[in-house]
This record gives C-alpha cells, structure tokens and sequence, in this order.
C-alpha cells in the first residue's frame, strides 16, 4: 500500500486547474463530422467569458426543429469531470453515432461557470469555495469584504481542515467529534446518548486574518450556480445570491432554454444523481405545489431511464447533493422537461465497503455533508398533514386519507403519535439502513470506501500534523483534499465519455416518436366528408413528463383541419393533446363540409415542428 500522508499528485492538481480550459470545437475525424458540429455563445459571464454552447445535428439549419437533449456540464466548476466528459461527448457522439443525429439534436453547454472555473487553476485548492461565481459578500457583517478567507497553513499547496483537541474554554470552539476507533483519521460525532465525550472542534484550515476572534469566516465571496436556479431556492444563504439567476451566465442558459421548445430532456454532468438512484415521487414542499423529486406518474420514465444507465454506465452508487436551487431541479419543475443529474463516478469498490466507519464532519474546506434522516415523511410534512387535516377542505382531506391509508403501518402509528402531541417515535432512534433495493450506501460505508480509495492511489487525503497555531495554540492540519472525492482521475475520462456515449445513445433511443396515422375520408353526401386522422406514440417515453401538465410552460401537439372553422360540423377546429403515454394512440374525427378537392390537416408539435397532412377528399366518394 502507498504511504500514507502524501499530499496531492501532480494528475489531480491538472485535473482541477483543467476546468479553466477554454471551450472550443473539438477536432472531429472527417469533413461530414465537422459540419455536424456548430458552436455560439449563448451569453457572456460575469466577467465576460464566453458560455459556449455545441449543437450537434446533422442539419444545422434544422437543429431547433428537432427533438433534443441539452447536456450541461461546470455549474458547479469543480467537477472538473463534468467539463471533460461533455467535451469528449461531442467528438464521440458525431463520429459514432452520427445517425442519431439525422433524426435528434444534442446540445452541450461544456462549461457554465468559466470565472470560477478560471480562479481555481490560479489559486491553491480550497483556497476559496471553488464553486463560486465572483461576487464579494460580506460573511461576517463587518463591512469589510473577503478580509478572513482560509490559509494554507502548512504550505502543502491545499486547503484542508484543523482540528483542535479539547480546545481551551473563552477560545468561542466547542468540541463536537472523536476519532473513529477503527481508524484515526476519520472523524465521527460523538454520540452522548452512549455518554461519549467529543474530543476535537473541526474547522477550516485558517488563521484570524482580520483580529476579531474567528477564524476564515469572511472567505472571498460569490455565487453557487448549482443552487442558484429557481427551484427551491433558499433566500437565506449568502452563495446562492440576491435572487434567483442573478448571475448574468445562469441567467443565459435559463433564457435560452426558454426559447427553444423543441427539448426534450435534460442531463446535468453535477455532483447531484437522479440517475444511479431515482428522486422520491410523490413529495411536495410546504405549498404542496412544487415537487421534491418527481411526481409519481413519472417513477416508471425515470425507473426506464435509471436502468438504461447503470446498463451503460455500471455506476449503481453515487453521492449526490441536495437538489434545492438546482439546474435539473428547475428544469424538471418549472420548464416540464425529463430532467437528469450525474456526478459521472464514484469510489471505486473496496474490501472497506462494509466498514463501519461514521463520516467525517466535512469534506471541501468546511463543506458540510447530507445528514442521514429517518425513514418516512419528515417531520415538516408531518406537520402539513395534521394542518390539513384539522382545516384543510374536503377534497384535501379525503386525498390526505388515501395517502395515509397507503402509508406502511409504523409511518401510521408515528404520525398518529405525533398528532396526539407524543414525542416523535424516531427522534432517537438510529437512522435505519437503506432497503436492499437502493443503491446508495450509508455515508459511513461510503467515506470508508473514500479513505481506503485514498490510501490505494496514495493521494487524495492528507494525514494529520500538528501546527503551531498562533490563536489556538497547537492544532492538527490535514483531511480529504478538495476536489478529490468529485472528480475522476484523468486516466478515466475517457472511460467514461464512452460509457456516456452509450447511455446518451440508449436515451435517444427511448426518446417519445410521435406518428401521424394515414387519414381516412367518407363522403357523406352533399360536399359533406368524414376525416378521421390517428395520433400515437411509439416512443419508450411518455411524449412528456407528468410534471408537465402543472408547469404548462410548453404549448400542446395541436391539429387543425385548414377549413374556416364554421365549415367543422363535428368535431373540434383545433384538437389538442397534453401527454401520450408509449403506446397509447389517439383518433380524431371530424365532419367537415367542403367544395375544395383536398383538405390540408396541420400538426404542430413544439418538439418536432410542424408538417401537413393532404387529404383527396375524392377518394371518400
């Protein structure tokens, strides 16, 4: 095994400057490949970088026409993954599977967040939040801005975290962690109800620049774009901006995506994942409006989807983020649109697996993790479920009931415990595992695995030394270096570019295809016709997602017989159709009356445009 304690390799340290590469066309293989690929600038950061966007097709001139996938890579700019694997996408999916692109468009906006992207190839890692657009914040209220940021105090070239021993009382730290029995390295908190006593205060590693007492607690400002779309968005944290798509690139992307009705799903390279385990269905925030993960008439699409990508990807595990302010987030709740996430890669398996090793408190320079929460509704939905309850109208109640009726028996009996005032029965209790069915890991399992991947390639975490620290006396300096746990080593990218090729492929292919039937006319007698026309859906997908029918961001599949409307005996002028599951067919009939010897049918739909349908009404005689 490598020693234990080396820094950082110097494959990792190109890994996380290479987000600041400039995006540009990539070479393609032939001719034909080139003209497959055009590149624009959709809108300008910031600072006024460029934010590219790729679109594929073979018809560049037919490309928003088309049913397309808008792949987004580098909101958050240290997945450096993201940005690499969406470069390569574009070469490989043009010499590949040029076909696809005779009949579908793929978009790839490689790098969303080019300031923050530029900032980290030319400062130490975790020097400063690398996810953050520029902006200056005044953390601490002083009116002095970006003054205490986080120190390299041991010169090693990253930012990592200290931990104090038993600190000293006025020092404003309280102890809260011990060290993992089964390895000192990791840090878990300490668990009193078993009447342990936390050792160590953990904190960025830093110094009191500016003499009030704390420490980096005024870090160079900025903006997270990974929560900074409207989708949950939270007003009250200082990194995800004023208001939501402050920021002049997220606002870019946001307003063309507006204008462009012809996507049809979304894959966002990110630290969150949609794909190796599926969003909860059915949850909704405190207004029951917006949805927490999807909604349940969309679980069976996103269990299609999960399953094509493990199948090309082999990735069945992956820690992902909270998805408040994300991309996808909004994209699925306030656009409609099939929306995906991936961090692309995960640690490696290891023997360390089933370890029980409890997490540590934080990974990226103070960045907390998700915390385990108990099986079943949360306690705020608890709460929303007894409002409704006690005053809610008849028809949310009886909805209420159906939901609590189909609830298992101990989620019954906690609520009903809870609505007669009793403590919550899982307060104390220990966070149950997962069910054998979920992909995820415990993050005890999982930071096991990320110490064990760390000892094998001999990078990636940096043991423990004590430092002189001139405020807190002697403190210890080290922990899991920034941006190792996101971002796959260099040697793998392309590995899995090919493994998303193949799944991109495999999402294109479940794609919804809406087919216009060959009409029928007969005549009636009189200049009187019947025309009845056959819609369907041969698609693998639903023609769109159920979450479409609340957001209604996008117009309908509308048909309209070219004929003034007063000559439409039976029947509607303009037929419209919300959803088509796969399979499921339409027919439309109409009596029409007409001394003309052909009738025109129009059939818009948003993703495909438009197309007529002629009609010999002669043939009806």
């Amino acid at each position: 095994m490598p020693t234990r304690g080396r820094r950082i390799s110097g494959a990792l340290l190109i890994a996380l400057a290479g987000a600041a590469l400039t995006v540009t066309p990539l070479p393609a293989a032939s001719a034909q490949d080139r003209a497959n690929v055009s590149t624009r600038t959709i809108g300008l950061s910031g600072e006024s970088r460029n934010i590219d966007l790729l679109t594929l097709s073979s018809s560049p001139d037919d490309a928003d026409s088309r049913p397309a996938l808008l792949v987004v890579a580098g909101i958050d700019a240290t997945h450096v993954t993201g940005t690499r694997v969406a470069r390569h996408l574009a070469e490989r999916l043009v010499s590949e599977h040029a076909d696809l692109l005779n009949d579908y468009t793929v978009y790839i906006v490689p790098l969303v967040n080019p300031d923050a992207a530029s900032r980290a190839a030319q400062r130490p890692i975790g020097s400063y939040d690398l996810r953050l657009t520029p902006k200056p914040v005044d953390h601490d209220r002083d009116r002095r801005m970006n003054e205490d940021g986080p120190n390299d105090l041991n010169g090693d070239g990253v930012i990592t975290q200290m931990r104090i021993r038993n600190p000293a009382p006025g020092s404003g730290l309280v102890a809260s962690h011990v060290e993992h029995e089964d390895d000192a390295r990791l840090m878990r908190p300490a668990d009193r109800s078993k009447g342990e006593v936390p050792v160590f205060a953990i904190m960025t590693e830093g110094l009191d620049d500016d003499n009030d007492g704390s420490v980096a607690e005024d870090p160079e400002g900025g903006i997270d774009l990974s929560r900074h779309f409207p989708y949950l968005w939270d007003e009250f944290d200082a990194v995800t901006g004023d208001y939501p798509l402050e920021d002049p690139g997220a606002r870019a992307l946001a307003d063309w995506m507006l204008t462009r009705p012809n996507l049809v799903a979304v894959l966002a390279y990110s630290p969150h994942d949609t794909l190796s385990s599926i969003p909860a269905d059915g949850k909704y925030d405190d207004t029951r409006r917006v949805p927490l993960g999807i909604e349940s008439d969309d679980k069976r699409a996103y269990e299609q989807v999960s399953e094509a990508f493990v199948e090309a990807t082999g990735l069945e595990k992956a820690e992902g983020r909270s998805n408040e302010g994300s991309f996808h987030g909004w994209s699925y709740a306030h656009l409609g649109l099939y929306s995906f996430s991936t961090p692309l890669w995960s640690v490696p398996d290891s023997d360390s697996d089933d370890t029980e090793a409890p997490a540590p408190a934080t990974d990226n320079a103070g960045e907390a993790e998700d915390a385990e929460t108990p099986a079943g509704p949360t306690m705020a939905e608890i709460q929303e479920m007894i409002r409704i309850y006690e005053s809610g109208s008849a028809e949310e109640q009886e909805e209420l009931m159906k939901e609590f009726n189909a609830m298992p028996a101990e989620t019954q009996a906690r609520i009903m415990a809870i609505a007669s005032g009793q403590p919550d029965p899982q307060a104390d209790a220990a966070a149950p595992e997962a069910p054998a069915s979920s992909p995820r890991k415990r993050s005890s399992d999982i930071n096991a695995s990320w110490i064990a991947y760390a000892d094998e390639r001999g990078e990636g975490f940096v043991d423990w030394e004590t430092f002189d620290h001139p405020q807190f006396g002697e403190v210890e300096v080290g922990g899991f270096v920034p941006g190792f746990r996101l971002n796959a080593p260099p040697d793998q990218i392309e590995a899995i570019a090919d493994a998303q090729t193949k799944f991109i492929a495999s999402l294109l292919g479940m794609f919804p295809a809406i087919e216009v039937g060959e009409p029928t006319v007969k005549s009636l007698g009189s200049g009187v016709y019947e025309v009845a026309m056959r819609i369907s859906n041969t698609g693998a997908l639903p023609s769109r997602p159920a979450i479409s029918e609340k957001t209604r961001r996008w117009p309908p599949i509308l048909i309209r017989p070219q004929i003034d409307d007063d000559l439409v005996l039976v029947g509607d002028p303009i037929e419209r159709i919300d959803r088509l599951e796969p399979g499921q067919q339409v027919d439309l009939v109409w009596t029409v009356r007409s001394s003309q010897p052909t009738l025109d049918i129009t059939i818009t739909i948003p993703e495909s445009g438009e197309r007529s349908v002629s009609i010999d009404l002669s043939e009806g005689n």
